[in-house]
């Protein structure tokens, strides 16, 4: 019973030990992968499990399921039998969606300061800028990265410039 237990956590085991601490923002990268294999699983109409996005996406499970559970909450995935499956239209769901999801959320109430209240305002300033450019659905950002990086046919070229850059 040991051998079968310790095999069956060996994988993820070894993921741990071969990865370094995320970076800032890894959420949301992370959240990316995850919904390339679900959007691709959705295509074929396949049910992707954990230990198989674990496979694929070479994340600890604890994070996949993070990562799903907060795209659950806004329902673009969701529990399907044994797994989990894309459940809102990939066209529908824009890179910024998944950006304010899991990074930057705009409108969010800010502390109270006494000082610094310009630097906040100029900061989210900013980060609605970042926003403006993650604007490309993720079936947009999916079919440019399975075709290798070439932007499909965009209405905003500097869009996907901007995103390849993060990839």
């Amino acid at each position: 019973l040991f051998g079968a237990i310790a095999a069956a956590v060996m994988p993820d085991w070894r993921e741990r030990a071969a990865q370094v601490d995320p970076v800032p923002g890894a959420q949301f990268l992370d959240a990316l992968q995850v919904l390339r294999v679900l959007w691709e699983a959705h295509r074929t109409g396949e049910i992707v499990t954990v230990m198989r996005l674990h496979g694929v996406v070479k994340l600890p499970i604890d994070r996949i399921e993070a990562v799903l559970d907060a795209m659950s909450t806004a329902h673009w995935t969701g529990r399907v039998a044994n797994g989990w499956a894309l459940i809102k239209d990939a066209a529908k769901v824009s890179v910024a969606d998944v950006y304010r999801l899991l990074v930057f959320r705009l409108g969010a109430k800010l502390p109270a300061r006494l000082s610094g209240q310009e630097l906040d305002r100029l900061a989210l300033d900013l980060a609605g800028g970042v926003e403006q450019d993650l604007r490309l659905s993720l079936e947009e950002l999916f079919r440019q990265a399975a075709a290798g990086g070439e932007p499909s046919e965009l209405s905003d070229q500097q869009s996907a410039a901007n995103v390849l850059r993060l990839g």
